[in-house]
């Protein structure tokens, strides 16, 4: 028996190993992990197949993760006529069982796999259960289209102006129950589609950026389009707030390389004009 911790065993990610064997086959594991915006979510998960069962459960704003691992053998043997090369033989049956709950969401289910579970003719046993408890106490609710469009917006950033496609949804949402219809009101939400503005993959180290002079690669490998991407506004906010922040996003993205990062494509005709305008000024300033 070994307990092994980990280099990082600090407040904000700690993790600690117990092995009960020399192979490392039988384990007790606990990690944390700081998440301020979850505090009451947990999950349980019970996996035959690979002998691991874990409890995932959130106090105040720590997440903790309990792994057992090679310990417990819960599940039956059933007869294989396919295994010991044709020969037969009693192999272990996966039981799976999950409970989780995150927010006003539960979820149960149950898996069992078939004696023939590793062949493509598998007989898999599911049983699924998806419950919110916010319908079942404060009843359930729509939401009721007043407005929808679809338009191009133009959307500016340092290199070039760009025409994004935008879905548009302005929706009214109305609770069933006559009580608890105080929690009505109205949103507006805007989807960006996927366009050709892009950003950084990752922040390039002064050895990637040599290996690529070097070799004649090309930064297009290293750049990616935005997705789509959506924001809910209030019903007082428009179009321009929500450009704003798909801005705001695409910036923060391109800022983990440099300020004034921008698109392969456009990188060479924006810092000549960038190096004129500081020459042009310094002629201004002199005058």
């Amino acid at each position: 028996m070994r307990l092994s911790k980990s280099e990082e065993n600090t407040l904000r990610k700690g993790r600690c190993w117990l092995y009960l064997d020399n192979n490392y086959n039988k384990t007790i594991g606990v990690e944390w992990i700081f998440k301020p915006f979850h505090i009451f979510n947990c999950s349980l998960n019970i996996d035959g197949v690979e002998h691991d069962y874990t409890f995932n459960f959130w106090f105040l704003f720590f997440e903790f993760y309990i792994t057992f691992s090679g310990i417990f053998k819960w599940y039956p043997k059933e007869w294989n006529s396919y295994a010991n090369e044709g020969k037969g033989g009693y192999l272990n049956c996966a039981r799976r069982i999950g409970i989780s709950q995150y927010g006003w969401f539960f979820t149960f289910y149950l898996w069992h796999d078939g004696k023939d579970s590793w062949y493509p003719d598998k007989c898999d046993k599911i049983f699924y259960k998806y419950f919110n408890m916010r319908d079942f106490i404060v009843g359930s609710h729509k939401y009721h289209t007043i407005e929808e469009d679809e338009f191009e917006q133009e959307v500016e950033m340092l290199e070039n102006t760009y025409k994004v496609k935008v879905t548009y949804r302005y929706w009214h949402l109305k609770h069933k129950r006559w009580i608890f219809r105080f929690l009505n009101k109205k949103g507006k939400g805007f989807s960006f589609d996927e366009s050709e503005i892009r950003y950084p993959i990752k922040k390039l180290t002064d050895l990637d950026k040599k290996m690529i002079k070097e070799n004649g690669w090309s930064y297009k490998n290293y750049e990616r389009n935005m997705s789509r991407e959506h924001y809910i506004l209030k019903k007082d906010q428009n179009i321009n707030d929500a450009v704003r922040m798909y801005k705001d996003k695409v910036l923060k993205l391109r800022m983990l390389e440099s300020k004034d990062w921008v698109p392969f494509d456009f990188r060479k005709n924006y810092y000549r004009e960038q190096k004129l305008k500081r020459v042009l000024n310094n002629e201004i300033q002199t005058i």
